[in-house]
């Protein structure tokens, strides 16, 4: 269970993410909190169906900056994907731009869909990277 005062504090985190660059020093009160970034899809999508779309978005911002900040493990289960993906069955023009934001702040090379991301800085970075990725594996076969 995340508490409330933590998805409240990564809400936040994700809002004023827009206007500026956060440090360790400005959020550093999350930082023991890593094992969030582990817990069951199940967990993430509770939380996410209790919010409106920009806190769900802002949430998302938050975790990813988390995240990079303190290193958080997560890996292929990171809870930026499983709030993500409920971003894209809610709004998924939201989504989209959001992946894109994403992609340039990570070094999670499994966010935000869930799938390697090919360290790609951009939604049109990573559209390409895929269909290249692809057409190798097909020509292999």
């Amino acid at each position: 269970m995340v508490p409330d005062n933590v998805i409240k504090r990564l809400i936040d985190i994700g809002n004023c993410s827009l206007n500026l660059d956060l440090d360790e020093s400005q959020i550093k009160d999350l930082k023991i909190y890593d094992k969030i970034n582990r817990l069951h899809w199940n967990e993430w999508y509770s939380i996410a169906d209790k919010l409106n779309v920009m806190d769900l978005a802002n949430l998302i911002r938050g975790l990813t900056i988390a995240e990079k900040i303190f290193n958080w493990t997560g890996g292929s289960v990171s809870a930026v994907i499983w709030t993500f993906r409920s971003l894209q069955n809610r709004d998924i023009e939201l989504a989209n731009t959001l992946a894109d934001w994403i992609l340039k702040k990570t070094n999670n090379p499994w966010v935000p869909f869930g799938t390697q991301n090919h360290g790609a800085k951009s939604l049109d970075e990573y559209s390409s990277l895929v269909k290249s990725h692809n057409a190798k594996i097909n020509q292999r076969l």
